[in-house]
């Protein structure tokens, strides 16, 4: 009985410290993404009369470090739609002020507004390097982009805050130029 007692005992310490250690990968891959992004679309931007349907294609782009932001390639030629779907995930402020857990929503940016989007992110960031680099995370630069608030700043690397929709979403300025990248390769 004692054997079973210590082997019980083992294996809650291993799970309980398992837990408690940091996650690699991110509580949001692109996989889940790309499946909750199905929705967003469907409800959002492609509505059809019941006697008809329309193709779609996603690709799943970066899942951001901080597990706040995904970003997907959005394109529907028949609707000739194309463009940036950026994923945000985590709590959430709802309008009475209280953190709802778990959240999940997407904003949709059409190509050329994406692509003005990261031009900006990446010319605020090379224009104010000096600035943003003198006094890490106490020199800020913040614009509004649409509904978006996006601050921009310097603590553990270059880093991009994004205010929308009661969400506030951390992305790393390393996953801002990957997701320039591929979205320029998937609109090839």
């Amino acid at each position: 009985m004692r054997v079973v007692y210590l082997i019980t005992f083992l294996l809650i310490a291993q799970v309980s410290f398992a837990q408690s250690q940091k996650k690699e990968k991110p509580e949001y891959p692109k996989e889940v993404a790309l499946y909750n992004a199905k929705m967003y679309v469907a409800e959002h931007l492609i509505r059809n009369p019941a006697d008809s349907f329309s193709y779609y294609r996603m690709v799943p782009l970066v899942e951001g470090k901080s597990a706040e932001m995904t970003t997907l390639y959005f394109q529907c030629p028949d609707k000739v739609m194309e463009g940036l779907l950026l994923g945000f995930f985590g709590d959430q402020m709802n309008e009475e002020g209280k953190r709802m857990r778990g959240s999940a929503d997407f904003y949709y940016l059409p190509k050329d507004k994406a692509l003005e989007l990261l031009n900006k992110i990446e010319q605020i960031f090379e224009k104010q390097d000096d600035f943003l680099g003198d006094d890490k995370n106490e020199n800020n630069v913040i614009f509004e982009y649409g509904d978006l608030t996006i601050v921009l700043y310097e603590g553990d690397g270059q880093t991009i805050r994004i205010f929308w929709n009661g969400f506030d979403s951390e992305w790393s300025y390393s996953d801002c130029k990957s997701t320039k990248k591929k979205l320029m390769k998937a609109m090839e």
